[in-house]
């Protein structure tokens, strides 16, 4: 499938992997089996595609920046609450970025991405998630949007009450 215009990417690289690799040989091979696997679980369920990996990094597109956002989320709570074999415990970057891009040769020609407006961290530091503003602007958007469909639903489902009834009713709560 050849993806072009407005895409959002997932970038990933694990913390500190060279010392890792050079310390425990035996629990990295171990270790990027299972991480490689759970990013690619993450980006497949929430609808993207995997197009590039590099070592222990892996760069994912989608068409969306709420599904993105979603994959590095749970790419980042199943990574928290996966057991590294010991003494390891990888720590995963991942940042979204949200341009105009084309899909070329397997790969994708995007302009620079901008420096990231915000990160997103959990309280012990294990979820981390960078996100760069035109990410931000559009997951909002995205989120916005579907949440006024809802809204509009229910509106549309519920009988109005008359307006004398609807201020009594507002004065009670």
């Amino acid at each position: 499938m050849r993806r072009t215009g407005t895409v959002t990417f997932l970038f990933t690289d694990v913390e500190g992997s060279t010392s890792a690799w050079e310390a425990h040989p035996d629990a990295m091979a171990q270790a990027i089996v299972r991480h490689d696997a759970i990013v690619r679980a993450a980006v497949a369920a929430a609808g993207g595609g995997v197009f590039s990996t590099a070592g222990d990094s892996f760069a994912a597109a989608f068409t969306q920046a709420v599904a993105a956002a979603r994959a590095a989320l749970d790419a980042q709570r199943a990574l928290a609450a996966e057991p590294w074999p010991p003494p390891l415990a990888l720590r995963v970057r991942m940042g979204l970025h949200t341009g105009d891009a084309v899909e070329r040769d397997g790969d994708f020609a995007i302009a620079r991405p901008r420096r990231t407006s915000s990160e997103r961290t959990s309280p012990s530091g294990a979820t981390r998630v960078r996100i760069s503003i035109s990410c931000r602007r559009r997951a909002v958007g995205e989120r916005d949007a579907g949440a006024a469909r809802i809204r509009r639903r229910r509106r549309r489902a519920q009988p109005r009450a008359p307006p004398a009834t609807a201020a009594v009713m507002r004065s009670w709560s």
